[in-house]
């Protein structure tokens, strides 16, 4: 009989389209041989055949069929589509499935739930399975995460709890005690950047950018004024039109969009063709915005990989910002100004400041290599059986 392997179980798919799929492909890296299980898709077509999708396909792909409350056309639409779900259970039929294809065949389980549906569908599966699981949370985006009972659940009976930020840690402390920091991670650039000339400075944008859009009329303000003062700035998005549009801000007409990039040798070269990468968010107050309070968006990591000086348009009591902070790059967060950004990409432009500033962001990157984890220790040398209820 083979020996049992480990399971990895996220909502989101292998897709480089989503910060989780791409970090949960780099854990994947360290276990060549564990399956992996998620319920929504970015793709149609298949991204590793160690992935299963535990949803009917039309299910995983259409978002307009997980919203809640959900209208006529989407509650059709799943009729149509015949989920594998019955609300967060899973049907007898899925339960079956799950049973046959991975009952005898998972060690330990990786777990990362985002959000309460996701983790009472974790909790669902991993009643069913009944194997020792790690919990690992990237991020908390629900109002009262931490009274849901499933979420709850997860938290109490997780051999360890792994967390992005310290910030996290902070909110489990009713639940439980001992959860350590697992960051996030990413291989080296072979492309860096270069010093601008001549005063023409290009600004990186990536990812999703719909969350920040105070942030980003920021930028468009503080544009305006760098041009006012003959510093020749564009900005340009590495990422899809829907998706920058998605964000509701009208950049201008000089904003290059490259369109979606698959391949991460591609971005890289892209970002390095930049002069300085802007984080425009999160802004708001993290006593009401969940981002702000517990996320730290993957993206960093691209930008200091390349050697970009990085701007970043965050709260100051924000979890980003204390990350920032704690990898030495407290100069990079700027106060909510678009004359303060204009300073600061205007001084950027100069040869001796930008160089500065990146040799801050290179030194940034080899500093967080020590967060990024080994996750090997907390999924091997378990418990063989677990009796959950």
């Amino acid at each position: 009989m083979d020996k049992p392997l480990p399971l990895f179980l996220t909502s989101l798919s292998l897709s480089s389209k989503t910060a989780l799929g791409v970090q949960t492909k780099l854990l994947l890296e360290q276990f060549p041989l564990a399956g992996h299980l998620f319920w929504d898709a970015s793709e149609f077509r298949s991204l590793d055949e160690r992935s299963a999708r535990l949803e009917s396909i039309l299910c995983a792909r259409f978002s307009i069929l997980r919203r809640d409350p959900r209208s006529l056309p989407a509650i059709a639409l799943s009729t149509l589509g015949r989920s594998w779900w019955k609300g967060n259970e899973l049907k007898p039929r899925a339960q079956r499935r799950l049973a046959e294809h991975y009952g005898h065949a998972i060690s330990t389980v990786y777990a990362a739930p985002c959000s309460i549906r996701d983790s009472e569908r974790m909790k669902s599966i991993l009643m069913h399975l009944n194997r020792p699981f790690v919990l690992h949370l990237w991020d908390i985006q629900d109002k009262n995460q931490i009274d849901s009972p499933a979420f709850r659940w997860l938290v109490e009976h997780a051999l360890h709890v792994l967390c992005l930020s310290e910030e996290m840690i902070r909110y489990l402390d009713p639940l439980r005690q001992g959860a350590t920091i697992m960051r996030f991670a990413r291989k080296p650039s072979s492309y860096i950047a270069e010093a601008p000339k001549d005063q023409k400075l290009r600004i990186a944008l990536i990812g999703n950018c719909r969350r920040y859009r105070d942030g980003l009329s920021l930028l468009v303000k503080a544009m305006h004024i760098a041009r006012a003062n003959k510093v020749g700035v564009t900005a340009v998005y590495v990422g899809s039109k829907k998706s920058l549009k998605g964000a509701e801000v009208d950049l201008g007409s000089e904003v290059e969009v490259t369109g979606f990039v698959e391949s991460d040798s591609t971005r890289d070269l892209l970002l390095s063709q930049c002069h300085v990468a802007f984080l425009p968010g999160p802004l708001a107050s993290p006593s009401l915005n969940m981002f702000s309070r517990f996320s730290i968006p993957s993206r960093i990591l691209d930008f200091m990989a390349t050697g970009l000086p990085i701007l970043a348009a965050v709260h100051p009591n924000s979890a980003t910002a204390t990350y920032l902070a704690q990898i030495g790059l407290q100069a990079s967060i700027l106060e909510h100004s678009a004359e303060r950004l204009a300073e600061r990409l205007s001084a950027l432009a100069e040869v001796s400041r930008w160089n500065l500033y990146a040799t801050m962001s290179r030194k940034a990157f080899h500093a967080t290599e020590h967060e990024w984890g080994e996750l090997a220790p907390w999924l091997e040398n378990v418990p063989a059986k677990v009796a959950f209820s």
